[in-house]
C-alpha cells in the first residue's frame, strides 16, 4: 500500500500533468480563436505552474511542503516535454521526450521507494540535488543532445528507448530488493557498497 507521502505525491504530479488537459481544452478545441503557438502554451503552463506553487505554498508545511513542491515541479516539466514534443520543430521532438522521461525517471525514485521502503522516505528521494556531479552530468548531457541535433539527428530516439528500458531494470530490482534499497544509505556507504560484499 502506498503511504501517505506517495500518495500526496501522487496527487501533486498528476495535479501539474493537468495542465496539458487543460490545454487541449483551451488551445485544441479552439476556446480561444486563432493560432496559439508553443511560446503561448508554455507561458500557459508557467502560469499554471506558479498558480499550483501559490496554492501548495498555503496548503503544505515543512515535509508535505518540499514533497508537493517536488512533485508538482517534475509533473510541470513532463507536461514541458510533452509541449516540445507536440509543437516544436522535428529536431527537437527527440529533446521533449528526453525532458519528458528524466520527469519520470526522477519522479518514479520518488514513487518505488515510497511503495517498497516507506520508512527510509523522505524529499532527498527524489534525487533532484542528488549531487554536483550529477549536475554536472545532466548539463553535459544537454550540450550533447544540442551537439547531437546539430550533428546526428536522426539517432536520438533510439538512445531514449535504451535509457527507459535501463531504468524499467533498475526499478524492477528496486522491487524486487524492497527495504535494502534507498538512496540516503548508498550516498552515506559511498565506496563500500562495492568492497564489502
Amino acid at each position: 500500500m502506498l503511504c501517505y507521502e506517495g500518495k500526496l505525491s501522487l496527487y501533486c504530479f498528476v495535479s501539474a500533468v493537468f495542465s496539458l488537459a487543460l490545454q487541449w481544452v483551451f488551445f485544441e478545441l479552439d476556446v480561444f480563436a486563432g493560432d496559439v503557438g508553443f511560446w503561448v502554451k508554455a507561458g500557459f503552463l508557467g502560469a499554471y505552474y506558479l498558480v499550483l506553487n501559490v496554492a501548495i505554498r498555503l496548503k503544505f508545511v515543512t515535509k508535505d511542503y518540499q514533497i508537493a513542491v517536488r512533485a508538482t515541479f517534475l509533473g510541470a516539466v513532463f507536461s514541458l516535454g510533452v509541449l516540445i514534443f507536440q509543437n516544436c520543430p522535428e529536431e527537437y521532438k527527440s529533446f521533449g521526450v528526453y525532458v519528458t522521461l528524466m520527469s519520470v525517471f526522477h519522479y518514479s525514485e520518488y514513487l518505488g521507494i515510497a511503495f517498497c521502503n516507506p520508512k527510509t522516505l523522505s524529499p532527498d528521494s527524489f534525487i533532484l540535488n542528488h549531487s554536483l556531479h550529477y549536475a554536472l552530468a545532466a548539463a553535459a548531457s544537454w550540450v550533447e543532445y544540442f551537439i547531437e541535433v546539430y550533428f546526428f539527428p536522426a539517432g536520438l530516439l533510439a538512445a531514449a528507448g535504451q535509457r527507459d528500458a535501463g531504468d524499467c531494470a533498475r526499478s524492477e530490482m528496486m522491487v524486487f530488493l524492497g527495504i535494502v534499497v534507498h538512496h540516503v544509505e548508498l550516498t552515506a556507504w559511498g565506496d563500500e557498497i562495492f568492497t564489502c560484499g
